[in-house]
């Protein structure tokens, strides 16, 4: 009977630990990252990773190409040129990094340090000329894929 005791004991311990080993791995926050790029989206999944080395892997479902610049701060932190365009030079000292060249219907990854807690910018600042009135090219513009939309948020947080 006491050997019966000790197995059962036994064996409710080792269920137990094994149990509380996958709740703590299951309860932590990915240190990954898909961000789906189209015209004109920019969707993280999950929006919320741990804070270190992330990797972030950007899937272009779109018809053009885009890229992915991952900026320390808020949307509303981001200096603007007059066409709508991000102006990475000023933007610079915050920017931590970027996947670019990603061609329409291509997949491309990167590993980024985001040791800083808090709110990241993702977007991409794709700018590409649009005529818009005369055939002499007189009436020129550019056309910014960040201000049609492509900007999203991701959430680093401690992983606790």
């Amino acid at each position: 009977m006491k050997r019966q005791l000790a197995i059962w004991v036994t064996i409710a311990a080792l269920v137990s630990m094994g149990l509380s080993a996958c709740s703590s791995s299951s309860d932590g926050l990915p240190s990954a990252s898909t961000v789906t790029v189209s015209e004109w989206i920019v969707q993280p999944k999950p929006a919320e990773v741990k804070n270190g080395q992330v990797k972030i892997t950007a899937d272009n479902v779109g018809s053009e190409e885009h890229e992915l610049l991952v900026f320390r701060g808020s949307k509303a932190d981001l200096p603007l040129k007059p066409n709508g365009a991000v102006d990475e030079d000023a933007a610079e000292e915050n920017v931590v990094g970027e996947i670019s060249g990603i061609a329409a219907g291509s997949t491309k990854s990167k590993t980024f340090d985001l040791e800083l807690v808090g709110e990241y910018t993702i977007f991409c600042n794709i700018e590409h000329e649009a005529v818009t009135g005369m055939d002499d090219g007189s009436d020129t513009d550019y056309v910014s894929h960040y201000k049609n939309g492509m900007v999203s948020s991701l959430t680093v947080s401690a992983n606790n």
